[in-house]
């Protein structure tokens, strides 16, 4: 896919915009638009990984890759792990907390936010949040081909991983000489946290950690581990 200037007197209806993007915006000066021929990124992107290799032959497969997010999940590996090149004892730990898909492929979650409201990721150039869905296994098969000193947990639902890190025993304890709007602001911000359903991002928002190898002996808190494990 490629970014192209929209053709002269488009309107939403002859771009297909959704009604929800539409609002009293005009149409968006570009779009995305599938290439009429390979570029380079989608020559070799599409091999770095099994999971993108096999659909391929697929007809009219779209897959989303982030390589700035694998870059970080790498230099993560190795600052905890070190690597064969910089072998180091292994220490520290990564936390990532973001939405997205546990196991399968992003495709097409490219979208822009303004004004807590979906409009086109193409349109105010600049004004516009941009936003798209963070591919889990992809980060992980990053970490652990960059360094042989670490291990992944997760991804996990945020919902799950807070509660199992003591997020309603945490909220008990702030609320406690509170009343009224503080004390409803306080229950309103830890519930949405973990909450699967609505507006809630317990099930959206995954956790995954890196951490030091151990041969799965010790798992972190959070991920099926506790503090005396």
């Amino acid at each position: 896919m490629v970014v192209s200037p929209t053709p002269q007197g488009s309107t939403h209806t002859t771009l297909h915009t959704p009604k929800s993007q539409q609002s009293s915006n005009p149409p968006p000066e570009f779009q995305l638009t599938l290439s009429k021929s390979s570029t380079p990124h989608s020559l070799y992107l599409p091999d770095i990984s099994p999971r993108y290799r096999a659909l391929k032959s697929v007809p009219d497969s779209l897959i989303e890759i982030s390589p700035e997010s694998h870059a970080y999940a790498q230099e993560f590996a190795r600052r905890i792990g070190g690597s064969k090149e910089s072998p180091k004892e292994p220490s520290g730990a990564a936390i990532i907390l973001d939405y997205g898909p546990s196991d399968t492929i992003p495709m097409n979650s490219l979208r822009g936010i303004r004004e807590h409201k979906r409009v086109s990721p193409l349109s105010s150039p600049g004004l516009v949040d941009l936003s798209a869905d963070v591919d889990f296994t992809a980060l992980a098969e990053a970490a652990l081909g960059a360094s042989p000193g670490v291990e992944i947990h997760g991804p996990v639902e945020q919902g799950a991983f807070l509660l199992s890190m003591g997020i309603k025993e945490r909220a008990e304890m702030l609320m406690k000489g509170l009343a009224g709007e503080k004390r409803k602001g306080v229950e309103g911000a830890w519930r949405r946290l973990v909450d699967r359903g609505g507006s809630g991002m317990g099930k959206v928002y995954k956790a995954m950690a890196i951490v030091p190898e151990s041969g799965g002996k010790r798992k972190p808190v959070g991920f099926g581990g506790d503090v005396d494990a």
